[in-house]
């Protein structure tokens, strides 16, 4: 799951942009926030550049672009608006118009560092190799910057400095370690020098850095080819099949992959038998207080990313202690057996057949069946569940649940299995499995409540699953629930001390929507493309101050590491908060042209933003048609190989000098749909000092935390 305890790493020192931008000051109360350096200009032409601030936001680009040039009427307010017209040019594929206009403010104010900075990385997107180094150097002798830095390292590749580029993609590793495009820098030198091994020590450890971006694993295979190491490359290539089954890699390998994939499953199984006793937890399972009279909640498990049931075939399970199996509909028992010793349990034709220790033969049922322990304290455990199915961190292991498992025959997937658990055991799973246990107690307890309101409003309100046997699904598409192997004595805490409470909107449950890191700023739900907007869903600025409101502004405050309450700390990894990430054109071409037949890729465009930075459309422009994406799941999912971290983030286009398009760069913030609760904001408060009840009603809006029934 992606939201683990952080590893410890030290904190980038202030991202791509190598500082962070100074607070913005608010020079008139009549904005949320502004450009600065508009004191002492007309109130009209401040009404100029706020009309252009919002229409940027309305998604208006070509009337905000007008609304900034009226604005360049006087010298003291031109260089800011010639830098939101920068960016509103950037968004409208304007981009030598726009390198031009950023030379006219550095040419104006050498010492803007910022202006700078941008003008050199503008300047090599298009290959302009000559003078994005010259502004490259000037930004470096004002101040540190990672990402001019990058430009001079590459711009030493491109004309084949070898020597020169592995030096300072080394030194960028060094000083920012979580700046992803220094290590796939680093693995082009290796393998122009034909060093393959030491390419492929780069690339792991690209993956390793950061393991949900897998764009790293196409060279890795490459290298590995090289290397003649099969087994390895075939690793690499079904690790992108988890998250893209349609991968041109994937496809030309199919045959390998499944041949690899069957060997596995019947080692495991072979395994299975002789290890699975050992797996089992040696505490006793802890019990919620009158558990009896508790409500119940039925969880499919081993389920899509969309929360539907996945084929299963074949189940291998073992339990803890004596168990049976009986008729879900008559409770007529048809089976006993001891435990710690494997049974099978396989799909044939719509019907369900079990074997096991002391049967002669298998026992064949055409209704569903309960596996049930004779004691709460004993654990039933299932082989090779999967999970994160469409992730970069998918796939399976053996994972021990509570009570009871239903299988239910279904002839599209083989079987159903459903874990039938009382409501608050659920949650000691859901808990930890979603938020870092390392999170302080308030932070935890904030999670309990919110997790307890988002499971009772799903199970007797929203009923997601009608065309399923459940109530809830194992995966984000309700709430991560991994069973037994994941509970801690201090999840547990947290539930308990919030026994009963809920989060409620006129005395109705909410949809108490949460994400790992908002980046900042929070998103507001009626903002994205299909969304209903829930009015205690609004977006909340997650850090002191005031948010960034203009284009240029915003582009700063994306690319670089602002305070927050959720930025890195101890409870939070550097990469839940901030992260960049180089696709490869020819990857993403390929992909959107699976959608729609564009052609040959030649930018992708931003074509509106949120007030929170998140991006509510891309438009992907081919030689042949353009594709527009407005949901948000699709945005993230078609920009990567598995998937973005969120859609907060900025977008640049890079181009060889013949005007190829080579790479697509994203500069982004945060991880989820950055929608309610933030819980890096959430760890970071509680560290602070805030109660579980402070940090709620920070996120959600005019709600009340109520005592259910």
């Amino acid at each position: 799951d992606p939201r683990t305890s952080p590893d410890g790493s030290p904190r980038v020192l202030a991202g791509p942009l190598g500082a962070a931008p100074p607070a913005p000051q608010v020079p008139r109360a009549l904005r949320t926030a502004s450009t600065t350096g508009f004191k002492g200009d007309s109130p009209a032409l401040n009404l100029y550049t706020e009309r252009g601030d919002a229409l940027y936001f309305e998604g208006r680009l070509t009337d905000a672009l007008k609304a900034y040039e009226q604005s360049v009427s006087t010298v003291s307010a031109k260089a800011e608006a010639l830098k939101n017209i920068v960016i509103i040019q950037r968004d409208l594929g304007r981009f030598r118009e726009a390198a031009e206009s950023l030379r006219e403010v550095a040419q104006a104010h050498p010492a803007d560092h910022q202006a700078l900075e941008t003008l050199a990385w503008f300047f090599y997107l298009q290959g302009r190799l000559g003078p994005a180094g010259e502004y490259a150097a000037k930004t470096l002798e004002i101040a540190p910057s990672a990402l001019a830095q990058h430009v001079l390292a590459s711009a030493a590749f491109e004309t084949g400095d070898l020597q020169k580029a592995e030096k300072i993609f080394l030194d960028i590793k060094k000083k920012n370690p979580h700046f992803m495009p220094a290590y796939l820098g680093l693995g082009r030198v290796h393998e122009v020098r034909k060093q393959w091994d030491q390419a492929r020590k780069i690339y792991e450890q690209t993956l390793k850095t950061d393991y949900i971006y897998l764009e790293p694993r196409v060279p890795l295979a490459r290298v590995l080819s090289e290397l003649k190491r099969e087994e390895d490359r075939l690793r690499q290539i079904a690790a992108i099949e988890k998250v893209d089954s349609k991968n041109p890699q994937v496809r030309k390998e199919k045959r390998g992959l499944s041949e690899m994939a069957q060997a596995k499953a019947k080692e495991d199984s072979l395994l299975f038998g002789e290890a699975a006793s050992s797996k089992f937890q040696s505490t006793p399972i802890a019990l919620a207080k009158n558990r009896d009279s508790l409500t119940r909640v039925r969880v499919g498990l081993g389920t899509s990313a969309g929360g539907k049931p996945l084929k299963s075939e074949g189940l291998l399970f073992m339990t803890g202690g004596p168990f049976k199996i009986y008729d879900k509909k008559t409770k007529k028992v048809h089976l006993k057996g001891e435990g710690h010793r494997a049974w099978r349990v396989k799909a044939i034709g719509g019907r369900i057949a079990v074997s096991g220790p002391g049967l002669t033969s298998a026992a064949r049922f055409d209704d569903p069946i309960v596996i049930a322990v004779d004691f709460a304290t004993h654990p039933i455990l299932l082989h090779n569940v999967r999970y994160g199915t469409g992730f970069a961190w998918a796939g399976a292991q053996d994972r021990e649940y509570r009570d009871r498992i239903e299988v239910i025959p279904d002839r599209s997937y083989g079987f159903v299995l459903v874990n039938d658990v009382v409501l608050y055991e659920y949650l000691y799973s859901v808990l930890p499995s979603e938020m870092p246990i390392s999170a302080p107690l308030e932070a935890l307890k904030a999670q309990a409540v919110v997790a307890r309101t988002d499971a009772l409003r799903r199970q007797k309100t929203e009923v997601p699953h009608k065309k399923q046997p459940y109530d809830l699904c194992d995966s984000q598409h309700c709430q991560v629930y991994s069973g037994l192997g994941s509970e801690r004595a201090k999840a547990r805490q947290a539930v308990d001390e919030t026994r009963g409470l809920a989060l409620l909107y006129k005395r109705r449950l909410i949809d108490a929507l949460y994400s790992a890191n908002c980046g900042g700023f929070t998103q507001r739900a009626q903002d994205m493309a299909g969304w209903w907007g829930q009015p205690y869903l609004q977006s909340v600025y997650d850090a002191e101050g005031r948010p960034p409101a203009s284009p240029w502004q915003m582009e700063l405050w994306v690319k670089g590491r602002p305070p927050a309450y959720c930025a890195a700390s101890e409870h939070v990894h550097p990469l839940s908060y901030r992260w960049v990430w180089m696709i490869p054109a020819a990857e993403l071409e390929e992909r959107v042209n699976r959608e729609k037949k564009i052609g040959k890729l030649t930018k992708v465009l931003v074509l509106r933003r949120s007030r929170s930075a998140n991006v509510l459309g891309v438009k992907f422009v081919g030689k042949k048609g353009e594709f527009i994406v407005r949901r948000e799941h699709n945005i993230r999912g078609i920009l990567a190989i598995g998937q973005v971290r969120s859609t907060m983030m900025a977008i640049d286009n890079q181009y060889d000098l013949k005007g190829e398009l080579q790479n697509v760069y994203l500069f982004g913030g945060g991880w989820g749909h950055n929608v309610g609760l933030c819980q890096g904001g959430a760890a970071n408060l509680a560290a602070k000092g805030w109660d579980f009840r402070k940090i709620l009603l920070h996120y959600y809006k005019d709600v009340e935390i109520a005592r259910m029934n």
